[in-house]
């Protein structure tokens, strides 16, 4: 599996794992606290224990681990000039070096690779629980674990439908992006040398295309749920029945079990 059209989040591969079998609000409460536990923790070592979870979750999913590394190695760029940041925050510390106007002290570099870790540690995650849910039950998980704000008139039932939408429209609109990229190739297009100039020209040239066909689907859909006479106001049945098992037990009890490494060691103040 390689390309855009590929991308883990939003697409859903079929099977009978553990993970496929978990309830998907277990799913996403784990999800939840896996990234307050990930934030909570101070020290690498600690944040590093955290991310055996990802192991672990791709033996429970069923999914290919190549096919999650190849994932998490194309995010691990991007996220790394995001962590980057960090670097170059002003600190009272002594400098371990200069880079011209800016220097790199040795709590920037810490958390930098905190949050480079974080970051990925909750991508694979969010990945696999996309992997190995389908957008409908995705949603409605939401749905029920937010029910509860029905009461003070937040829409619960139209959000769940956007979440869906939108979870169905990412694996769509990157397949897309891989063919107009792939065409534009074809004509000759260059994105990966020339000017500044150049390479922005180049950009559009994908870019314009891939927000007119983002339109031209979202207008489609919006017709396709016209047509079917939807009212975002109207009561909403389920034909899904959620229910808790033995599953979500242990769902829940490693999610305990993260809570406490990270709380013990934000509570040494981990180096």
């Amino acid at each position: 599996m390689n390309g855009l059209g590929t991308f883990p989040l939003g697409r859903h591969l079929p099977g009978d794992s553990f993970l496929h079998r978990s309830d998907p609000r277990a799913k996403l409460l784990f999800l939840f606290g896996i990234a307050i536990a990930a934030f909570t923790a101070r020290s690498v070592a600690a944040v590093l224990v955290l991310s055996l979870l990802v192991p672990a979750a791709i033996a429970g999913s069923g999914v290919s681990p190549a096919y999650v590394v190849r994932a998490i190695g194309r995010t691990a760029v991007f996220v790394g000039i995001l962590a980057a940041v960090q670097l170059f925050i002003p600190r009272p510390e002594p400098p371990l070096f200069v880079l011209g106007p800016l220097s790199v002290t040795a709590g920037g570099l810490k958390e930098a690779v905190l949050v480079w870790l974080r970051l990925l540690l909750l991508f694979a995650l969010g990945a696999l629980l996309t992997l190995t849910t389908p957008p409908l039950v995705l949603a409605a998980g939401v749905v029920r674990l937010a029910a509860p704000l029905r009461r003070v008139g937040v829409p619960v039932d139209a959000f769940g439908l956007m979440l869906m939408l939108a979870l169905r429209f990412i694996p769509t609109l990157l397949e897309a992006l891989e063919r107009i990229m792939k065409a534009q190739a074809a004509r000759g297009v260059d994105f990966t040398s020339g000017r500044l100039r150049e390479r922005i020209v180049a950009l559009l040239s994908v870019v314009v295309p891939l927000f007119a066909f983002a339109f031209e689907r979202a207008e489609a859909m919006a017709l396709a749920l016209e047509a079917r006479g939807y009212r975002p106001d109207a009561p909403r049945t389920s034909r899904r029945r959620l229910a808790f098992g033995w599953r979500d037990v242990v769902l829940a009890a490693t999610l305990a079990l993260a809570l406490a490494v990270a709380a013990w060691d934000r509570g040494r103040g981990g180096p």
